[in-house]
């Protein structure tokens, strides 16, 4: 009688190797020999350890390849141009003494009757708005005496923007001071 019992196919011939698959076994067999190890200290050398690994990180942090930085920041001087004998004002008046702001009035402006605007300033900011037309409010103004309120508001606004200004510019010359003695620390 034939017997037919079936014999399982044989497993393929275990072959060399790869780098990797070699690597890889390697790697496990020493994460398990150091984790059995930690599970076995105490809670001081634990301690100890964790300390230890802080400290060699802040060391490491500050080698060359841990360095690199993708960005570059590079910082420079800012330089004001200066006010030369022959660019300086008839006067006596240097650059720095006029305003920021000027006010001047369009070509032909003397001839067309301007009704002006009311420049207004308080802790909402600055607004600016036409004034009313003279045929509403009754009978007109002298030129003269419509332009002064609206020039000495210009004159008012362009003072307390040039302050404004310069206290941004000293604000922005002192931190540059502090970056740059910083960068140098």
């Amino acid at each position: 009688m034939l017997s037919t019992t079936m014999t399982p196919p044989s497993a393929p011939a275990p072959g060399p190797d790869s780098r990797w698959q070699r690597f890889r076994r390697a790697f496990v067999r020493g994460f398990h020999r150091y984790a059995t190890w930690l599970v076995g200290i105490s809670w001081k050398r634990f301690f100890l350890l964790s300390l230890l690994l802080l400290i060699l990180m802040a060391i490491a942090q500050s080698l060359p390849p841990f360095t690199y930085t993708v960005t570059e920041w590079v910082e420079e001087p800012i330089e004001r141009p200066k006010a030369s004998g022959s660019n300086a004002p008839a006067g006596g008046r240097s650059d720095r003494d006029q305003p920021l702001i000027k006010v001047e009035r369009p070509q032909g402006a003397a001839s067309v009757p301007a009704d002006g605007v009311d420049i207004s300033i308080d802790e909402r900011g600055i607004r600016i708005r036409p004034r009313q037309s003279s045929a509403s409010s009754g009978p007109a103004p002298s030129a003269g005496a419509a332009g002064a309120p609206a020039e000495e508001a210009a004159r008012i606004a362009a003072e307390q923007a040039r302050a404004t200004a310069e206290g941004a510019l000293a604000t922005a010359e002192q931190a540059a001071r502090e970056a740059q003695a910083a960068a140098k620390e």
